[in-house]
């Protein structure tokens, strides 16, 4: 962190990300603020994943962060979301207050002309409320436009609760300047249509991902197979799914990566075939600084599909095998799995459990056998867009407009 409180004349920009949302904000506000950094914006990011390289260029503060609580597996290295804790030995309610003050203090020190925040506040969890709004309040009370980001849920059915949405249209009235929904204009018909209902019409910029990503098919050195089931989910039947695959396979060379906020059912899921299933050719491993790399130097990729994921699998050009999370009635992963089974992305969508082992196997092997597709990766223009898009609306010693 390199002089992060200088006030200068130059436009401002706080982005504040939080591993309680689960890993895939903060790689989607990193790669917002470096795309505002190569735009000549001057950019502060907030975060709280120690784990996570932060890219050159970018000035960074890394908040009191959560931890994981102690278990069997990796020496308790892994855990959902919500079972996060204190990293100082605070109760959460301390430790809440203290990352609370850490912020606002950062916000009166760095007084920020754009403050940006991910995915708020289309949320039910209270202390991420207690955590954003009051910095949100802070920014605003300084003279800050609040930003917020929506990586667009690909369902148009889905909802949410009737508190929730009058909650966040509540918000989003009384604070909230531009409301940025990470998708092309072209999908808008597959969001939420609650969106379309806020006092605050949703602009679409574009996909935000991984930028100047190329393909290399596998050596000796890398896997057949990689596989990664990260953000904090269950994902303990996906799992089973590849484990099952890798020990009829053994043949093949597959790397697991369970992410560090793995859902306790899915480490027991792994630490069971570790323990029982033999099996030599798969590499399980905790977390990976670049999963895009990882997925471009495989030859197969399997995994979830959510918004991150479908962004990495789409920019690597790997042949994937998704096994979309289908729970509690939203269908945003599996419309997001279809959507790439029809750009040509996908080999299989499996909207399981149950998994039907053999054929994922059989299309694992169609893929390594097979001359790798040519698959067309798409411009992700959304973060430089949005970065344009400040500039454009905005400038310092002026109240700017709604975007």
């Amino acid at each position: 962190m390199a002089n992060i409180i200088t006030r200068t004349k130059e436009m401002r920009i706080m982005l504040l990300a939080s591993s309680k949302l689960a890993l895939g904000h903060i790689s989607r506000t990193l790669r917002i603020a470096q795309a505002m950094s190569e735009q000549g914006l001057k950019t502060l990011v907030l975060y709280d994943q120690p784990s996570y390289p932060i890219p050159s260029g970018i000035d960074s503060f890394l908040l009191p962060h959560w931890i994981l609580p102690d278990t069997d597996l990796f020496q308790g290295r892994m855990a959902h979301t919500s079972s996060l804790i204190p990293s100082e030995g605070k109760s959460v309610t301390e430790f809440a207050q203290i990352r609370r003050d850490k912020i606002l203090n950062l916000i009166n020190d760095f007084r920020p002309n754009i403050f940006f925040v991910d995915h708020y506040p289309f949320i039910r969890r209270r202390h991420i409320h207690g955590e954003f709004l009051p910095a949100i309040e802070s920014a605003r009370s300084k003279g800050a436009k609040v930003l917020i980001g929506f990586r667009g849920f690909l369902d148009p059915d889905y909802e949410l609760d009737h508190e929730s949405i009058k909650r966040a249209s509540n918000i989003i009235s009384e604070y909230i300047d531009g409301l940025i929904v990470f998708l092309p204009d072209k999908y808008r018909h597959l969001v939420p249509q609650f969106l379309f209902q806020l006092t605050l019409q949703p602009h679409f910029i574009g996909f935000v991902g991984p930028q100047n990503l190329k393909r290399s098919i596998p050596n000796e050195l890398q896997r057949d197979v990689f596989s990664s089931f990260g953000g904090g989910g269950d994902a303990v039947f996906q799992l089973k799914a590849v484990f099952e695959c890798a020990n009829n396979a053994p043949e093949l060379r597959f790397v697991v990566c369970l992410g560090p906020n793995a859902h306790p059912e899915s480490r027991k899921c792994a630490a069971y075939f570790l323990a029982n299933g033999g099996l030599t050719n798969t590499l399980v491993v905790r977390f990976i600084h670049d999963i895009p790399h990882a997925i471009a130097q495989s030859h197969v990729y399997i995994g979830m599909s959510g918004y991150n994921t479908s962004m990495e699998v789409i920019a690597s050009r790997t042949p994937c095998i998704l096994l979309p999370r289908y729970a509690s009635g939203e269908r945003e992963q599996l419309v997001w799995a279809e959507l790439l089974q029809q750009l040509g992305y996908s080999v299989g969508v499996h909207a399981g459990p149950p998994y039907d082992t053999k054929l994922l196997l059989n299309q694992i092997r169609s893929c390594i056998n097979s001359k790798s597709p040519n698959l067309h990766s798409p411009i992700f223009s959304g973060a430089r867009n949005l970065a344009k898009l400040i500039k454009m609306n905005f400038s310092v010693g002026n109240k700017g407009r709604n975007v």
